[in-house]
């Protein structure tokens, strides 16, 4: 197959082969629970927003939505029935409904989203007039075939990249048989601090992003306050351990944002972010404490003038289960979150081995 750089590209405007229509918003008040897919014009869980048991006439399946507001320009491709906001818009493709073909042209749109902003938002007709960089055949239209060999090429490796990982994060743990959470004791605990079973404290970097310095090798985990892609807000080049750095091995904590993750290895932080340590601390600890803290400090903190400050982070205290010696019970811990990732990952497996078969 040819290399991307190898086929002839042309801006095409996106009104020549797609359809465009705008979504229709279901507001907070409005929205009734269930499993169908919202679309709205977040950047992150392929743009859904919320799953709900409305309908109306936004519904489809097999289109492409892009964000008008928010993460404008942003483009996602939606195999599934789904609803969409009017904060997006849904691109139907007129010649192909291929998946492969769907999920480029989606990319090679939100390549174009530096060209929009919060001030310049991406509207119907600016949509439509949109001119889409794509590769073209020998008439100059469109190579939906090239298009749809490629995406499902690069699909089927990271597929088996992603069996592969699976295989041996399953390799490295042990199913057990242990008590259910209800079946155990529990007890209060003071979580940091002299009386305390860890430490935390504040990040050794702090930098803020416009201090960020740049590098050809973007691999260092940028940690921020933010919720999604395990606290990363991006890649950035090691020249930013001159700001100081944190060893893997930790637990971060945003402030205000009350989010929290395990770090496993060497990484910088944006502002406003602590660090959790212990000898005690590992992985599979790590994946038990994790949503505890969270429960706990969304309870006691928010965003404003009651966040999640040093100061009342190790005024913490965590409900957690305990051994017959009413010792805070680690190894059990670790191996009820060790069952639960074999459970999900085993699931992950079934799921791709059915996608493969489909």
């Amino acid at each position: 197959m040819a290399r991307l750089s190898e086929k002839t590209w042309q801006g095409i405007e996106l009104d020549t082969f797609a359809d465009v229509s705008s979504g229709r918003d279901i507001y907070a008040q409005e929205r009734v629970p269930g499993s169908t897919p919202y679309v709205t014009a977040g950047v992150s869980n392929n743009g859904i927003g919320y799953f709900v048991g409305n309908d109306n006439d936004s519904k489809a399946r097999n289109a492409i939505s892009v964000a008008r507001n928010g993460a404008v320009g942003e483009a996602f491709y939606h195999p599934y029935l789904a609803l969409y906001g009017n904060d997006c818009r849904r691109v139907n493709l007129r010649a192909t409904d291929d998946g492969g073909t769907q999920i480029f042209v989606a990319n090679c749109i939100s390549e174009q989203k530096s060209t929009f902003s919060y001030s310049r938002k991406l509207g119907t007709a600016r949509l439509k007039r949109l001119r889409v960089m794509l590769p073209v055949d020998d008439s100059g239209e469109p190579d939906y075939a090239y298009m749809a060999s490629y995406a499902n090429e690069i699909g089927r490796g990271l597929l088996m990249r992603y069996k592969s990982h699976l295989a041996k994060r399953i390799s490295n743990l042990e199913h057990s048989e242990i008590p259910e959470l209800n079946e155990k004791n529990w007890k209060k605990f003071k979580v940091f601090g002299d009386e305390g079973f860890l430490h935390i404290a504040t990040t050794s970097s702090s930098i803020d992003g416009v201090r960020l310095k740049p590098g050809v090798d973007e691999r260092v985990p940028y940690v921020t306050r933010t919720d999604t892609n395990n606290g990363i807000g991006r890649f950035v080049s090691d020249a930013n351990f001159d700001f100081g750095f944190d060893e893997g091995g930790c637990i971060t904590i945003g402030l205000d944002t009350q989010t929290a993750f395990w770090q496993p290895t060497r990484f910088v932080t944006g502002q406003n972010v602590q660090v959790i340590t212990g000898d005690c601390l590992s992985f599979l600890f790590a994946q038990f404490l994790i949503p505890l803290l969270r429960l706990q400090m969304r309870a006691k903190f928010n965003w404003g003038g009651n966040g999640a400050t040093l100061t009342r982070m190790k005024k913490l205290e965590m409900m957690l289960p305990v051994n017959d010696d009413g010792e805070i019970d680690i190894l059990y811990m670790e191996q009820y979150a060790a069952n639960m990732l074999l459970k999900k990952y085993e699931q992950y497996l079934a799921f791709l081995d059915r996608k493969a078969s489909v």
